[in-house]
Formats: structure tokens, C-alpha cells, sequence
């Protein structure tokens, strides 16, 4: 599908497109659809995050890398007496343990990606409020340009193999939900109850397939986590973990 977009005036769009497309409201609304101004995009080609444009309450004032953006507060934003703070500092804490201290100790204000292990200390505090919300899901990725993961069934063997459960528990806590299939909530775009519920935990089932695959006595791969958060290196240690143990039944 191809978008031709036209300005008749200076508030309207108008968008003709080639095919037609349910999704297209649900497009508008993500990040990556923005109209950001012609001029600033020609004036700032070669680094555009270095110069960020908005419509919003703030304006940016100044990005230390590694360390923190600040925005203040725009005058001329079309919402009068908004809004209600001068600046705000968004600091970058590559420790979680950090993070949440500086929370505790009054260095921050809010925190984003509170981590599950903390979580109900956090919800206790009197003066703390902790907002959760679903979305989050971890999903693991084929390089599927070479084997074995080109082959549909080893894909599917890994899917059948990994208890869900395992990962809850080892990387967030206990929080969350198993997911056995799409990755798409109950109620969004796009959902469908029996493709939510695809595959299930079965070690016999994911050895046949890998047996159908030409792998009956399996195969060593190599599995890549980001350090970003721990949720994501201890959701590759459990994968790693159920992979092993369906591997030795």
C-alpha cells in the first residue's frame, strides 16, 4: 500500500491511498507518523536527533549525552496557563538498582520500567505510587536466513518448548501473563482468540518437530540478550534454561 498525501489548506491533510486499509487510524496514531516541518527536516538531515522539533507544552533546551535531556516550558503553546512546570529533566540511569534508589531518595520524581523484583516494596511506600499497566512482552527472534532456524519446524519446536511460566518467574517476579501465541491483547486490532492460544508447553511435540526438522538429537545455537534491563537478560537465561531441559528429557 502506497500513501499519496495533499495540503489543500493550512490545517488539513487530505490522504489518497493506493489500496484500502483498516489500519490506517491505528498508523496515524504511532510515533513514525508525525508531520514534522519540510524546513527543519532539510536544515537538520544529517542528525535529526540532535535538534528535535515538537508541537507540545515543552521545547527542547539541551541533550548531555549518556546522561540527560532537558525541555522547558513553551510559551506559545496553544493551551493557556499550560504547562504547569517551567522544566522537566529526563535523566538516564543505566542501573536499575540506581534508578530505584534515586526514587527512594528523593533525587527523581518518577521512574519508568520499575523493575518487578521491586515492585511491591515500591507499592507500600506511602508516598510512592506505582501505575501498572499491560503491554509489555518479551519475544524472542529467528535469524531465519540460514539453518536450522529457516526451517519452519525448529521455530515451532522452540515455541512448544519453552515454558512461559519459567520466564514470569525468573524475570519479572511473577508478574505478567503467559503469552502462547500472537502478542496482540484481548480487545486491540488484529486480535483473535484461537491464534492467542497457538502452541502450549509440550516437550514431546517440540522434539518431533525437531526430529521432522532433520535435528533429532538437537543442535547448539547462540542466543543474544540486550543488558539494557535484567528482565531481558533473565528472560534469555530461562529460554536458555527450558531450551537445555527439553533438550536432556
Amino acid at each position: 500500500m502506497t500513501v499519496r498525501p495533499e495540503v489543500p489548506d493550512e490545517k488539513t491533510v487530505k490522504l489518497t491511498l493506493s489500496s484500502p486499509s483498516v489500519a490506517l487510524i491505528d498508523y496515524l496514531a504511532l510515533p513514525e507518523s508525525v508531520i514534522v516541518p519540510a524546513a527543519w527536516l532539510a536544515k537538520n538531515a544529517d542528525n535529526l536527533t540532535a535538534s528535535p522539533v515538537g508541537a507540545g507544552p515543552f521545547k527542547f533546551a539541551g541533550w548531555t549525552r549518556g546522561r540527560e535531556i532537558v525541555v522547558k516550558k513553551y510559551d506559545g503553546y496553544y493551551k493557556p496557563g499550560k504547562p504547569d512546570l517551567d522544566e522537566v529533566h529526563y535523566v538516564f540511569y543505566s542501573d536499575e538498582n540506581t534508578r530505584v534508589n534515586a526514587l527512594k531518595s528523593g533525587d527523581v520524581d518518577i521512574i519508568d520500567y520499575v523493575p518487578a523484583k521491586d515492585a511491591a516494596d515500591l507499592e507500600k511506600e506511602s508516598d510512592t505510587e506505582l501505575l501498572r499497566n499491560t503491554g509489555l512482552f518479551m519475544g524472542l527472534q529467528f535469524n531465519t536466513k540460514f539453518e536450522p532456524f529457516s526451517k519452519p519446524e525448529v521455530r515451532q519446536a522452540v515455541a512448544y518448548a519453552v515454558d512461559r511460566s519459567v520466564i514470569i518467574n525468573t524475570a519479572f517476579n511473577g508478574l505478567g501473563s503467559p503469552i502462547y501465541g500472537i502478542a496482540i491483547p484481548k480487545g486491540y486490532m488484529g486480535y483473535s482468540e484461537a491464534k492467542a492460544n497457538y502452541f502450549s508447553h509440550d516437550i514431546e511435540k517440540a522434539k518431533a518437530l525437531l526430529a521432522k526438522a532433520g535435528y533429532p538429537n538437537g543442535f547448539e545455537a547462540r542466543l543474544l540478550a540486550s543488558s539494557q534491563y535484567s528482565f531481558h537478560q533473565n528472560t534469555a537465561i530461562a529460554i536458555q534454561s527450558e531450551l537445555a531441559k527439553s533438550a536432556s528429557r
